[in-house]
């Protein structure tokens, strides 16, 4: 059995992580963080709250820590947990900025430790039969693939880092590492890259727009997400010969 220590209970660990870790078979949902409330012990009687990551760190019975904070404290969390020598899956981005994913990946390297970014949409049922009709060939050659998250959403977030570019909020960090990490699980690394993003919404604030265009030999794929869409585009689109 591996008890797992979950740091945060906000949306992505109350809606995601611990229904998931809780409902594994060889999984404990052991311990939480949360700093001022009792909400996970309440949803799931048996386990301890700890109000500190260090606190939670003393407790050695745990095997595995699971990182739900905002995105702009992954790095620092994450480094806390790998310099003690523990393994830690970490919810998308890994980090806002690329020299701190390497720096986890080193620092977990030396310490001998696991570190995975969770990345649950490669299970989405949509993804799953886009997987398949490649695999059966039934498009035949491959010209084009997009892959869209549109949405109507022109007004504020509830939650203000989100809309913070320096605490790694935009729609580029949040729905775009999904549907970077979907297309490279089908297509593998590229040829180039190139991408256009920007805000949109009235005020300022982080991204809500973004168009990346990843080229493959043959085909390119088209990847984008925004805030004002009404009605929606496909969530796929494919064309082959």
């Amino acid at each position: 059995m591996i008890r797992v220590g979950l740091v945060g209970f906000g949306m992505a660990g109350r809606v995601f992580h611990a229904p998931l870790i809780s409902s594994v078979a060889g999984l404990e949902l052991a311990a939480v963080v949360e700093r001022n409330t009792d909400n996970a012990a309440q949803r799931y009687p048996g386990i301890t709250t700890y109000r500190s990551l260090e606190a939670m760190l003393a407790d050695s019975s745990l095997d595995l820590f699971v990182v739900a904070t905002p995105s702009g404290t992954h790095f620092q969390v994450a480094r806390q947990i790998l310099e003690a020598g523990k393994n830690v899956v970490i919810d998308k981005p890994v980090a806002v900025i690329s020299a701190e994913v390497a720096q986890l990946i080193a620092l977990a390297q030396a310490k001998s430790v696991q570190l995975i970014p969770f990345f649950n949409r490669r299970w989405d049922s949509d993804f799953q039969t886009i997987q398949k009709l490649l695999h059966e060939g039934s498009l035949g050659r491959l010209v084009y693939f997009e892959s869209r998250f549109d949405r109507w959403s022109p007004g504020s977030t509830r939650r203000p880092w989100k809309d913070d570019p320096t605490q790694g909020g935009g729609q580029l960090l949040d729905l775009g590492t999904h549907i970077g990490d979907q297309a490279l699980t089908l297509f593998g690394k590229p040829e180039a890259v190139s991408a256009h993003v920007t805000r949109e919404r009235d005020g300022s604030g982080s991204n809500d727009s973004f168009t990346v265009r990843l080229r493959y030999p043959g085909f390119t794929a088209v990847l984008g997400a925004n805030c004002l869409s009404k009605p929606a585009r496909p969530r796929f689109h494919l064309r082959g010969n």
